[in-house]
């Protein structure tokens, strides 16, 4: 589930936002943690410090389509909040938006990729004791259609990224093609799994 924090305008000066402000701690560089500052008034003045507190660990703050973080641990500084990340390997320079431009900023929590266990109910394979059975070769097509969706989404970084709930919900499709019709494992050949992906691909990202 998505919670928007509210409309902001981004700011390249380094610091201390002011209010209706978000900025970086320092400039961002690939693989390098960092701090997102989030004023606690947005852009017409409101006080949005009781949703942007809702924020937790390991949730997932997009600033932009190309501009998104994992954050760790938040921070109340009264004035602003801080939330630390590590800069994805695939950052570039581009992705962070420009000065004074106007951003809104979402929420989630991020969703978990599918298990062996959903695999097996969506194959049918029942009872436990069948599931047992067949769990190496469940892992293995799960691992795969996992990997496909990685691949397709672009620019996946391993270490920072978390899936949607639909890149989640398109592995489990995937995987299903692969247990059930290989020859049609591509996303050009399933509309279910390329409605899935609709709007997850990217160029680039920061997580």
């Amino acid at each position: 589930m998505s919670t928007t924090l509210g409309a902001f305008v981004w700011s390249t000066t380094r610091g201390i936002p002011s209010a209706g402000q978000v900025t970086l701690a320092s400039d961002p560089f690939a693989a390098v943690a960092n701090t997102l500052r989030v004023s606690i008034t947005d852009d017409d003045g409101n006080n949005r410090d009781a949703v942007i507190d809702l924020v937790a660990t390991g949730d997932v703050i997009r600033v932009t389509d190309d501009f998104a973080v994992v954050v760790g641990l938040p921070v109340d500084n009264v004035t602003y909040w801080s939330f630390p990340f590590t800069v994805s390997t695939s950052f570039v320079a581009s992705d962070e938006p420009d000065d004074a431009e106007a951003v809104t900023l979402q929420s989630r929590t991020p969703a978990a990729w599918p298990t062996t266990t959903e695999l097996a109910q969506v194959l049918n394979i029942a009872p436990s004791a069948a599931v047992t059975a067949w769990e190496t070769t469940l892992d293995r097509v799960l691992a795969a259609a996992i990997a496909k969706v990685k691949s397709d989404t672009g620019t996946w970084d391993t270490a920072l990224d978390l899936p949607t709930d639909n890149q989640a919900q398109a592995a489990l499709r995937m995987a299903e093609i692969i247990a059930t019709r290989p020859d049609a494992a591509t996303n050009a050949q399933d509309p279910t799994y390329t409605q899935l992906l609709t709007g997850q691909r990217r160029r680039f990202g920061i997580a």
